[in-house]
Formats: C-alpha cells, sequence, structure tokens
C-alpha cells in the first residue's frame, strides 16, 4: 500500500486497494507524502452523482470522497455558481486581497467557509479587521445621496456592500431615507405646482 501513495490520485489509489478515498489519503497525508504531481495537474473530473451534491454537502466532505483538497472542490462549485454549505475549510488566495477591507463573515460566506477560518488567516498576515467601525471612502456623489435614497437602494445602484452605505451614512450623523418623507415631499410639489397652474389659469381668463 505505502509503494503506491502519492504515485496517482487518492481515488485512484483507493479504488485499486479497496478501501475508503479518506483513508487514503489520510494514510498519505499522516506519511507526509506529497499527493502526485500529476494529479495535481488534471483538471477535476466529478461523478455525476457527487456532482448533484456539490451545495447540499459541505465541499470538505465532497473532496473526502474524492481525495482532493476542500479549496479544489470549493473553486469546482463557484466555477460552477453553486451556493456553499458553510464549513470549516482553507481559504483561496484570491479572497486575500479583501481581508481588512470587508467583514471576516461576509467572505466567509462568499467562500464557503467558517467565520473563524478567515480571522484566522487575517490574524496570520497581520491585518487589522475590518468591523462596524470602519468608515469607507466613499466618492463624493455617493455621500451627496446619503439619505436621499434607502441604503439598499443606493447599494444597489453603486453596486457597494450595503453595510458600507449604512455606516458611512450613520457616521455622518444622517437620518435614513424616510418613504413616507419622501411621499410627503412629492405631494408637497404636486400640490404647488397644481397652484402655480391655477394661478397661471386664473390669469388667462383675467386676460
Amino acid at each position: 500500500m505505502v509503494a503506491l501513495l502519492g504515485t496517482d490520485t487518492d481515488r485512484k489509489i483507493a479504488a485499486t486497494l479497496d478501501m475508503p478515498v479518506d483513508a487514503t489519503t489520510r494514510e498519505r497525508r499522516r506519511r507526509k507524502i506529497p499527493a502526485c504531481a500529476a494529479a495535481q495537474n488534471t483538471p477535476i473530473v466529478i461523478p455525476p452523482e457527487l456532482t448533484a451534491q456539490l451545495g447540499k454537502l459541505s465541499d470538505g466532505e465532497i473532496a473526502k470522497r474524492l481525495g482532493v483538497s476542500q479549496p479544489t472542490i470549493s473553486k469546482y462549485r463557484r466555477d460552477l455558481k453553486i451556493e456553499c454549505v458553510v464549513e470549516f475549510g482553507s481559504l483561496p488566495d484570491e479572497a486575500f486581497p479583501l481581508l481588512g477591507k470587508e467583514l471576516d463573515s461576509v467572505i466567509a460566506k462568499r467562500y464557503g467557509v467558517t467565520r473563524s477560518c478567515v480571522s484566522r488567516r487575517r490574524n496570520l498576515l497581520k491585518i487589522p479587521a475590518c468591523t462596524n467601525r470602519s468608515i469607507p471612502n466613499l466618492e463624493q456623489d455617493v455621500v451627496e445621496q446619503l439619505g436621499m435614497r434607502s441604503d439598499s437602494e443606493l447599494a444597489r445602484v453603486t453596486g457597494l456592500p450595503r453595510h458600507w452605505i449604512s455606516q458611512a451614512r450613520k457616521h455622518r450623523s444622517i437620518a435614513p431615507f424616510a418613504e413616507s418623507e419622501s411621499r410627503s415631499r412629492r405631494k408637497a410639489g404636486e400640490d404647488t405646482n397644481q397652484s402655480k397652474a391655477g394661478i397661471a389659469g386664473q390669469g388667462t381668463e383675467m386676460s
């Protein structure tokens, strides 16, 4: 058995030895035998029955069954635009630029790992956390719209996270957008227009 470890994918070796894939992977790692280099460069192939479980089972569970790493399965799932089951796992390198710029919980949800996983990686890189007290810098034209639209609508229009909009508005002591106030303003505007129209009509009759 030991002689086969690392010579091919854990899945193929497990099939040859008639043993579970995760047991094969665990034994290879215990003996500190690197995964087969050729296997690492081979595009991942997931059987249809496991493809159907993406987003239902955790990425880690599917990875164990296939004898591959959890980030490999996570990337495959994200490429298929399938939502994840949140689990403990490894944070992919592509997420590193977001550390400290977005909340750990937001990054964790996006990449299908736990918040503690993100926090540990951020702390390891000595990056300060982004908290609700962190006030993002917004463009002036966005600042001018704070409180004039709902935070959700402004976030949708600008493509910025909603919590950024809310934080920036609260930091500037700007009251949240009130739909009732907006209706009052519109009604006042309509009344003014009607009054102007009435005055104009009277002037026409007099002439």
